[in-house]
């Protein structure tokens, strides 16, 4: 499916990232849903934005890596000469094929995480932070 993923601000990227690992097991079946919450500041924790639902992980994942490829780009033009930063930007790239990916940038943060369709984060809030 088409998954362009419209954001309000545009993810500006700093040196600081974070990578999750993936946490949730593989479903051989099911179908998968890209979600995402955007928190801003500290204090602002945002709410699970479903965003699309898709018939399979692989078909999620590539969503969420076509989503997040400006933010990736510009951070990895960036980056270059920055051997800390350029680390950072290829850990970013493999979250991002395990299908979990956390944006940090001036005021937000913004994840993003394809789950399979049981999962809704909405209601398990203390374990997908």
């Amino acid at each position: 499916g088409d998954a362009m993923i419209r954001f309000r601000r545009p993810a500006v990227l700093l040196a600081a990232i974070s990578v999750l690992t993936a946490t949730t097991p593989v479903h051989a079946d099911g179908r998968w849903v890209l979600w995402m919450k955007t928190d801003y500041d500290a204090a602002l924790e945002g709410d699970w934005d479903l965003i699309q639902p898709f018939a399979t992980r692989q078909d999620c994942i590539a969503a969420l890596q076509e989503a997040v490829s400006p933010s990736l780009e510009k951070f990895k033009d960036s980056a270059v000469g920055n051997e800390t930063a350029e680390r950072a930007a290829e850990a970013m790239e493999q979250a991002a094929a395990r299908g979990s990916v956390l944006l940090i940038g001036r005021g937000q943060s913004r994840l993003i995480r394809c789950l399979p369709d049981a999962v809704d984060p909405r209601r398990e809030k203390s374990r997908l932070r």
